[in-house]
Protein backbone atom coordinates (compact mmCIF):
# COMPACT_ATOMS: atom_id res chain seq x y z
CA UNK A 1 0.00 0.00 0.00
CA UNK A 2 2.59 2.35 0.87
CA UNK A 3 4.21 1.56 -2.52
CA UNK A 4 0.64 3.11 -4.21
CA UNK A 5 0.86 5.78 -2.50
CA UNK A 6 4.58 6.89 -3.03
CA UNK A 7 3.54 6.22 -6.94
CA UNK A 8 0.17 8.46 -6.47
CA UNK A 9 1.92 10.99 -4.91
CA UNK A 10 5.16 10.65 -7.50
CA UNK A 11 2.63 11.07 -10.41
CA UNK A 12 0.66 13.81 -8.76
CA UNK A 13 3.72 15.27 -8.16
CA UNK A 14 5.18 15.07 -12.03
CA UNK A 15 1.77 16.75 -13.02
CA UNK A 16 2.44 19.27 -10.75
CA UNK A 17 5.83 19.68 -11.77
CA UNK A 18 4.91 19.55 -16.06
CA UNK A 19 2.27 22.07 -15.66
CA UNK A 20 5.23 24.97 -14.43
CA UNK A 21 5.83 25.69 -17.65
CA UNK A 22 3.70 24.44 -20.65
CA UNK A 23 3.15 27.95 -22.72
CA UNK A 24 4.39 27.39 -26.26
CA UNK A 25 5.59 24.48 -26.21
CA UNK A 26 5.16 21.46 -28.76
CA UNK A 27 3.41 18.73 -27.50
CA UNK A 28 4.94 15.85 -27.82
CA UNK A 29 2.30 13.04 -27.60
CA UNK A 30 -0.84 12.37 -29.00
CA UNK A 31 -4.55 12.66 -28.14
CA UNK A 32 -4.11 8.70 -28.53
CA UNK A 33 -1.27 8.49 -26.11
CA UNK A 34 -2.42 11.02 -24.12
CA UNK A 35 -5.63 9.34 -23.13
CA UNK A 36 -3.97 5.80 -23.03
CA UNK A 37 -1.60 7.72 -20.14
CA UNK A 38 -4.80 9.03 -18.27
CA UNK A 39 -6.21 5.05 -18.60
CA UNK A 40 -3.73 4.11 -16.51
CA UNK A 41 -3.24 6.61 -14.26
CA UNK A 42 -6.92 6.34 -13.78
CA UNK A 43 -6.61 2.73 -12.51
CA UNK A 44 -3.87 3.82 -10.37
CA UNK A 45 -6.02 6.37 -8.66
CA UNK A 46 -8.67 3.80 -8.10
CA UNK A 47 -6.68 0.80 -6.75
CA UNK A 48 -5.48 3.65 -3.97
CA UNK A 49 -9.23 5.51 -3.78
CA UNK A 50 -12.74 4.16 -4.21
CA UNK A 51 -15.33 6.11 -5.57
CA UNK A 52 -17.90 7.42 -3.52
CA UNK A 53 -21.08 5.26 -4.03
CA UNK A 54 -23.70 8.10 -3.88
CA UNK A 55 -25.29 8.49 -7.18
CA UNK A 56 -27.14 11.49 -6.85
CA UNK A 57 -23.73 13.26 -6.09
CA UNK A 58 -21.85 11.84 -8.95
CA UNK A 59 -24.82 12.89 -11.18
CA UNK A 60 -24.46 16.73 -10.08
CA UNK A 61 -20.45 16.23 -10.26
CA UNK A 62 -21.05 15.29 -13.84
CA UNK A 63 -23.54 17.55 -15.14
CA UNK A 64 -21.17 20.55 -13.39
CA UNK A 65 -18.43 19.58 -14.79
CA UNK A 66 -19.67 18.48 -18.05
CA UNK A 67 -21.21 22.22 -18.41
CA UNK A 68 -17.87 23.66 -17.52
CA UNK A 69 -15.98 21.25 -20.25
CA UNK A 70 -18.03 22.14 -22.68
CA UNK A 71 -17.09 26.16 -22.11
CA UNK A 72 -13.39 24.32 -22.50
CA UNK A 73 -13.93 23.50 -26.54
CA UNK A 74 -12.51 27.10 -27.52
CA UNK A 75 -8.95 26.36 -25.70
CA UNK A 76 -9.05 22.24 -27.01
CA UNK A 77 -11.59 20.16 -28.31
CA UNK A 78 -12.23 16.83 -28.78
CA UNK A 79 -11.11 15.60 -25.65
CA UNK A 80 -13.68 13.47 -23.32
CA UNK A 81 -13.98 14.56 -20.01
CA UNK A 82 -14.82 11.96 -17.12
CA UNK A 83 -15.45 13.43 -13.86
CA UNK A 84 -15.05 11.12 -10.17
CA UNK A 85 -16.18 11.48 -6.99
CA UNK A 86 -13.22 9.84 -4.37
CA UNK A 87 -14.67 8.44 -1.04
CA UNK A 88 -12.16 10.78 0.77
CA UNK A 89 -12.52 12.89 3.98
CA UNK A 90 -9.18 14.37 2.33
CA UNK A 91 -10.05 18.15 0.61
CA UNK A 92 -8.48 17.64 -2.73
CA UNK A 93 -9.03 17.58 -6.53
CA UNK A 94 -6.72 16.58 -9.60
CA UNK A 95 -6.60 15.76 -12.73
CA UNK A 96 -5.46 12.94 -15.20
CA UNK A 97 -4.04 13.31 -18.52
CA UNK A 98 -7.34 12.57 -21.25
CA UNK A 99 -9.80 14.23 -19.46
CA UNK A 100 -9.97 12.39 -16.16
CA UNK A 101 -11.22 14.73 -13.09
CA UNK A 102 -11.38 13.91 -9.54
CA UNK A 103 -12.86 15.40 -6.85
CA UNK A 104 -13.07 13.79 -3.06
CA UNK A 105 -15.99 13.61 -1.05
CA UNK A 106 -14.23 15.67 1.67
CA UNK A 107 -13.87 18.52 -1.03
CA UNK A 108 -17.91 18.66 -1.89
CA UNK A 109 -18.50 18.35 2.17
CA UNK A 110 -16.19 21.46 2.58
CA UNK A 111 -17.24 23.88 -0.06
CA UNK A 112 -20.19 26.01 0.97
CA UNK A 113 -21.63 26.56 -2.21
CA UNK A 114 -21.90 25.22 -5.89
CA UNK A 115 -19.75 28.17 -7.01
CA UNK A 116 -16.83 26.68 -4.85
CA UNK A 117 -16.79 23.28 -6.30
CA UNK A 118 -17.54 24.44 -10.07
CA UNK A 119 -14.26 26.98 -9.71
CA UNK A 120 -12.41 23.68 -8.66
CA UNK A 121 -13.37 21.65 -11.62
CA UNK A 122 -12.97 24.94 -13.81
CA UNK A 123 -9.21 24.89 -12.06
CA UNK A 124 -9.06 21.32 -13.42
CA UNK A 125 -10.50 21.01 -16.78
CA UNK A 126 -8.24 23.80 -17.36
CA UNK A 127 -5.27 22.12 -16.48
CA UNK A 128 -6.58 19.11 -18.77
CA UNK A 129 -7.40 21.71 -21.49
CA UNK A 130 -3.80 23.24 -21.65
CA UNK A 131 -2.39 19.55 -21.33
CA UNK A 132 -0.02 20.41 -18.21
CA UNK A 133 -0.07 16.81 -17.28
CA UNK A 134 2.34 16.05 -20.87
CA UNK A 135 3.10 18.96 -22.07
Amino acid sequence: MKTNVRKLKLIIALLFAVACGTEGTSFLIDDQTESEIGAEVHQEVLAEYPLYENADVQAWVEDLGGTIAAASVEVRDGVNYQFFVLDSDIVNAFAAPGGYVYLTRGLILAADEEAEVASVLGHEVGHVAHRHGVA
